[in-house]
């Protein structure tokens, strides 16, 4: 009789044991160690539909897969810093406009450029250098986009973590903006002057604690809106732009590693640019895209 006792008891006390452990809070910081580096696997696939003035509507298809290597660096003090560094990106695309497919983007364009990042252990990231130049493009009005926000926007694989301590069940709403003035992220952009306002509403959610390969982790999921304005003046024209962009989605988090070891995300926006000048056009666009961010031990 004892022995269907305490076989009974062992995994009732296991239980209570993990139920006790993430009951707790705990506060979620990244943590990178200078000179260890850290793999990942990272996939995303796009759908974008646009309508171009002559042309009518245009659809463009893509899934890059790209295998991503970040390495902690030295950062001042309170910070955090890793280099960026992915390599061949494996582009698949297609698109209802042939010529659109040979044009180049920020997915092939950071191939073997290795990009330093300073961020608080939040993930705000507070500076972003490029440490080898791009390669050029051929087509020097597509570097008007390449500022340094929509470079690091791009690269950057990791959300910002929450500013207090989670604990199962515990959900909140954010409202918060920010205003930013983009500078060129190589001297091949074109444009002189930009400001982007952005405007971020929408809610947390702490779904639980589970293990991902044998790492303790809590996941994490969120519903988010951002809306963003932006003003761009670049080859005698004036480019104003604005986008409304739903974030869904979800992340595992070892908070005794520091480390994002899995993330999910939906995005889906609706885009309107407006150009005046030597040209003058409106283009709306809406994107579809999934991204999955896996940590490989």
């Amino acid at each position: 009789m004892c022995k269907y006792v305490c076989h009974a008891f062992v995994p009732a006390f296991m239980l209570i044991a993990f139920t006790a452990s993430t009951a707790q809070e705990i506060h979620l910081q990244y943590r990178f160690e200078p000179g260890k580096t850290y793999s990942y696997k990272r996939v995303i696939s796009s759908n974008v539909t646009s309508t171009l003035p002559g042309q009518g509507e245009i659809s463009y298809e893509q899934k890059v897969e790209t295998p991503v290597t970040l390495t902690g660096i030295a950062a001042p003090e309170d910070m955090v810093g890793f280099q960026y560094l992915q390599d061949t990106a494996f582009v698949e695309s297609s698109s209802s406009l042939p010529s659109a497919v040979d044009f180049p983007s920020i997915a092939s364009l950071v191939n073997h450029v290795r990009i330093a990042f300073i961020m608080t252990p939040r993930g705000i990231v507070r500076s972003t250098r490029l440490l080898d130049s791009l390669p050029s493009s051929g087509k020097p009005m597509m570097y008007a986009a390449f500022t340094d926000s929509a470079i690091a926007a791009w690269v950057m694989p990791f959300r910002t973590l929450p500013d207090r301590a989670l604990k199962e069940g515990l959900r909140w709403s954010v409202n918060q903006s920010d205003t930013i003035s983009p500078q060129a992220a190589t001297k091949n952009a074109s444009f002189k002057n930009s400001t982007m306002i952005t405007q971020e509403t929408g809610e947390y959610v702490v779904n639980g604690f589970e293990e991902f390969k044998g790492m303790k982790c809590v996941r994490l999921s969120w519903d988010i809106t951002q809306d963003t304005e932006s003003e761009m003046e670049a080859n005698n024209m004036e480019m104003f732009i604005e986008v409304e962009t739903r974030y869904e989605g979800s992340m595992l988090f070892a908070y005794e590693k520091g480390l994002m070891v899995h993330m999910e995300e939906t995005q889906s926006s609706t885009q309107t640019t407006s150009v005046t000048g030597q040209q003058e056009m409106v283009v709306p666009t809406s994107t579809e895209q999934k991204t999955t961010l896996t940590f490989i031990p």
